[in-house]
């Protein structure tokens, strides 16, 4: 029984692992030239080192922070529905903070072109925002709150999601591999000369 937990419990870490270490490479690339050709290459691996090894912490605050989300799901719902369950709105989560992000870099576009897409109604003020409000509530509910509903409800959604999830955690197990040489990266440069 505890080796069974153990094995859920990596998986549940390794389902984690996988967009918070996607994102943080996206932005490594991202920086990587203009850090590269401003200091050193040597200065760009550093760099891509310390993204890794936070996406590493970050990986394991969040960890702490579901797991009892995810016991507490597997006592009343079972172990294979509480996976199926928590990857796919930690997923979604996590793809919803990357669209900010990205919105966020790009001069909040997505914010400009709702709110011009909204003006041209031709509505009164107040429900111009009750619109406004009722978008951003069904994009972010219509992507994370519909899937436990399928989950439970459908027996082969809550299959093609547990087999998502494996797949993504043999992608996680690339990004931990990655994670070490940072950690060793970082060991090398802070040693004194």
């Amino acid at each position: 029984m505890k080796r069974i937990i153990q094995k859920e419990l990596l998986s549940l870490f390794l389902i984690i692992v996988f967009p918070i270490h996607t994102w943080s490479i996206i932005h490594v690339f991202y920086n990587f030239n203009w850090i590269a050709e401003r200091t050193t290459v040597w200065d760009a691996i550093g760099y891509s080192a310390y993204s890794l090894s936070f996406a590493l912490l970050e990986s394991i605050l969040f960890f702490i922070i579901i797991s009892p989300i995810f016991f507490l799901l597997r006592k009343n719902r079972g172990s294979d529905t509480a996976k199926a369950i928590i990857g796919p709105v930690f997923l979604m989560t996590a793809v919803w903070e990357m669209v900010n992000r990205i919105n966020a870099y790009n001069s909040h576009v997505i914010e400009k072109l709702t709110f011009q897409f909204v003006s041209n109604l031709n509505l009164r003020y107040r429900y111009k925002v009750l619109f406004l409000i009722f978008i951003i509530t069904a994009c972010v509910a219509g992507t994370i709150g519909v899937f436990p509903f399928l989950i439970i409800k459908y027996s082969k959604i809550k299959s093609t999601a547990i087999d998502l999830q494996q797949r993504l955690e043999l992608l996680s197990y690339i990004f931990l591999t990655l994670d070490l040489i940072s950690i060793s990266i970082i060991i090398i440069r802070n040693q004194p000369v």
